[in-house]
C-alpha cells in the first residue's frame, strides 16, 4: 500500500508540477505568520507522588505556533491529561522549533535539551520532512538515530506522534493539500511500519475531528482546541504504558 501510494504522489507531482510549485509559492508568500506560543517551555502539574516527566522535541506544535501561550500547546496539554489519570505531578518540557526537520532536530537541537532524565520523550515531526521530499529511506534511518540518541540522553521511553493528516490543512490550496497529504501518508505509513518499532520507540496517533476549529487561524497550525484534543489522546495513551 505504501508503494502504491508512493507511485501516486511521484506521478501526481510529475503531471501537476508547474502548479503546484506555483501553488507552494503563493502559499509561502502569502500564508499567515504566527508566533510562537507566550508563556515558559516548561512547567509542572500538581498531584501527588513522585512527578512524572515529559520531553516534547520537534517542530512547530511543540513550539506552541498557533496557540496564544504555551500552557495552551500540546506539551502542557499532555501533562495535564497526564496528571489527571494517575493522580500525579507532572513535569512538562516543550523543545521545539518552528520549520525543523528531523536531521535537524538531530544536529542542532538535542544537543540543547536539558540534560537530565525524563520518563517519556515525545517526538513530533514528519509535516516539514513531508513538504521538504525527505527521502523515506532518510526518514526511517533518523527516526531510529534520534530515538537511540534521546533515549541515551535522557533514558526515558521515546514516542513518537503520527505525521500529520495534512490533508487536512485547508491553509493549503486543492490540488496542493491533496498531493502533499498524499506524500504525508507515505511518510506516516513508513513510521508505523519502521521495524525499530516497538524496540527503540513507540508511536501514538491520535484523531482529529473533521471541523475547522481545531485548526488555527492559518489552517496549518493546531488550534488551542485542536491541541486540548490531541494532548487528551497523548496523555491517555502515556498513562496507558505506566498501567
Amino acid at each position: 500500500m505504501r508503494m502504491l501510494l508512493a507511485l501516486l504522489f511521484w506521478l501526481s507531482f510529475a503531471l501537476l508540477a508547474p502548479l503546484l510549485l506555483l501553488q507552494a509559492a503563493w502559499v509561502t508568500r502569502t500564508a499567515r505568520r504566527l508566533p510562537a506560543g507566550d508563556g515558559s517551555v516548561d512547567g509542572t502539574v500538581a498531584g501527588g507522588g513522585a512527578p512524572l516527566s515529559v520531553l516534547f522535541v520537534g517542530e512547530s506544535p511543540v513550539a506552541g505556533i498557533g496557540c496564544d501561550r504555551m500552557e495552551q500547546a500540546v506539551a502542557a496539554c499532555t501533562a495535564r491529561e497526564l496528571a489527571r489519570l494517575t493522580g500525579r505531578a507532572v513535569r512538562w518540557h516543550a523543545a521545539g522549533v518552528n520549520g525543523l526537520r528531523i536531521r535537524q532536530t538531530l544536529r542542532y537541537l538535542v544537543a540543547k535539551l536539558p540534560d537530565e532524565r525524563f520518563d517519556f520523550i515525545v517526538g513530533v515531526h514528519g509535516v516539514n520532512d513531508t513538504t521538504g521530499l525527505s527521502s523515506i529511506a532518510e526518514w526511517r534511518r533518523l527516526l531510529s538515530e534520534l530515538a537511540l540518541r534521546l533515549t541515551e540522553r535522557h533514558r526515558g521511553a521515546v514516542i513518537y506522534t503520527q505525521v500529520a493528516p495534512m490533508h487536512l490543512f485547508t491553509g493549503l490550496p486543492q490540488p496542493l493539500r491533496a498531493v502533499i497529504g498524499l506524500r504525508a501518508r507515505v511518510l506516516d505509513m513508513a513510521l508505523h511500519a519502521h521495524p525499530d518499532r516497538g524496540h527503540l520507540f513507540e508511536v501514538i496517533d491520535a484523531e482529529f475531528p473533521l471541523d475547522a476549529r481545531y485548526l488555527a487561524k492559518d489552517g496549518y497550525h493546531p488550534s488551542p482546541a485542536g491541541c486540548a484534543v490531541w494532548g487528551r489522546q497523548l496523555g491517555a495513551a502515556l498513562a496507558a504504558r505506566l498501567r
